[in-house]
């Protein structure tokens, strides 16, 4: 069975390369014909959203290796970039905009739920806690 702080990890890989990845093709790349791009400033919440999305990704794989706790920044990351494109969703193509609302909020839920699971046994419920009956 694969544990919960394995698929949140994942999930926020997943969510991060898909805000980067959607954040270049349908910002940067979707306005700019073949043959180059007149100059026009990237919004403020643009690069709050690729920034995010690096974090995201970043926080991801830290989480493979270090304690669960890095889950909850994930989760917050992923939260807040749900956030912002709800902000921004008027300059979003609508397909982007719901597959990263839902991805967004599917990676915040799984890496809060992963972060507060644990898989020790209770001291209560150890083997080496059973009645010794003689």
């Amino acid at each position: 069975m694969v544990k919960s702080s394995t698929v949140g990890g994942v999930l926020g890989l997943v969510t991060g390369f898909w805000t980067l990845g959607a954040s270049y093709f349908d910002g940067v790349a979707m306005h700019c014909p073949l043959g180059g791009c007149p100059y026009t400033p990237p919004s403020y919440l643009g690069i709050a959203i690729i920034a995010l999305g690096g974090a995201l990704v970043s926080s991801s794989a830290v989480s493979f290796f270090l304690s669960r706790n890095v889950l909850y920044v994930s989760g917050g990351l992923s939260a807040l970039v749900g956030v912002l494109v709800l902000i921004n969703a008027s300059q979003i193509d609508s397909t982007v905009l719901w597959i990263t609302l839902l991805l967004s909020a599917l990676t915040a839920a799984v890496d809060f739920v992963a972060a507060r699971s644990r898989t020790a046994v209770s001291e209560q419920s150890h083997p080496m806690n059973l009645p010794v009956f003689g």
